[in-house]
């Protein structure tokens, strides 16, 4: 198997594929990069930094003259701005996909040379760093938001979609928190632990299917919220989940990218073809009188 890294601007991804596409005949200067200075190096850790979308591989083996060396590799899985980043052990960037220049929102730049610098944090909680009751008491202080709101809020890592099941498991709902009482307190910090439990242990993601067949979303544990109308399918592993949920949405993509291109085409052709039309009107309308001026010119 192959660890497959997609940074497309929308849903940058990384996964294990054996059915990684073929390598480019003219590969881009950051892949000549990884073949002449990482060539048979091992992977010999893979961390997610806390909950977040980052992920860190750590590599060993032998430079150009033999030494050994340890690189990282970072990858920024963040929609419109997903990057691949090769630093050493000092935290200089060595080599990224996505070179820019400094960036006062975020506070550095990337570039080879420079010292790499983690993207600014978003001071969410993460959950294994805290007990539940600490948790809940944050999440039910929000007292003007929704439930799912403020878990989106103020939890690391939870989706729209996984903050929404959460407020659904506590209330059967997603009510403002003002409306939430002790046992719905209680509720929530069982579904919590629930959470970290499964999370700790190996779990079975989920792809959102529904009653059409479409793939509408996934998880990493089952969805109630919707109730019949879409049916939990279930992967082994997340490699595998996002190589279909992906791979799927690829085709339809393909498809669907097809056909606008088609309908922009004959939108252009008939454009032209009315603005044909409309000078040829046009004319037509210069030369109605024609045969009665040719008939004063001959007069003349």
């Amino acid at each position: 198997r192959k660890l497959y890294f997609l940074p497309v601007s929308d849903t940058p991804r990384f996964y294990l594929t054996e059915k990684a596409p073929e390598n480019p005949s003219n590969p881009p200067m950051f892949c000549m990069f990884l073949r002449k200075r990482m060539t048979n190096f091992t992977i010999d850790n893979i961390e997610q930094k806390g909950l977040d979308r980052l992920v860190i591989l750590s590599l060993s083996g032998n430079n150009e003259i033999g030494d050994p060396v340890n690189y990282k590799i970072i990858l920024e899985l963040i929609p419109k701005h997903g990057n691949f980043i090769i630093i050493n052990e000092e935290n200089i960037i060595l080599e990224a996909l996505r070179k820019s220049d400094y960036n006062a929102a975020t506070d550095r730049t990337i570039q080879p040379g420079f010292i790499y610098v983690y993207p600014p944090v978003q001071n969410k909680i993460n959950i294994f760093e805290y007990p539940s009751e600490n948790i809940a008491e944050k999440i039910f202080s929000e007292k003007n938001k929704t439930l799912s709101s403020s878990v989106q809020n103020n939890l690391e890592g939870f989706s729209p979609l996984v903050s929404r099941e959460l407020a659904y498991r506590v209330t059967g709902d997603d009510v403002p928190v003002y409306n939430l009482t002790e046992s719905h307190l209680n509720k929530f910090k069982d579904e919590i632990n629930k959470i970290k439990d499964l999370l700790s242990v190996k779990c079975y993601p989920v792809i959102l299917k529904s009653e059409d067949g479409k793939y509408t979303d996934f998880s990493f544990f089952d969805i109630s919220q919707y109730g019949n109308t879409v049916t939990n399918v279930q992967f082994h592993t997340a490699s595998e989940l996002i190589a279909e949920y992906f791979g799927s949405k690829t085709s339809g993509d393909r498809a669907n990218q097809a056909g606008r291109e088609l309908k922009k085409t004959v939108s252009n052709l008939l454009a032209k073809e009315r603005r044909k039309y409309i000078a040829r009107q046009n004319e037509l309308e210069e030369c109605k009188n024609k045969d009665k001026y040719r008939l004063f010119l001959g007069l003349s």
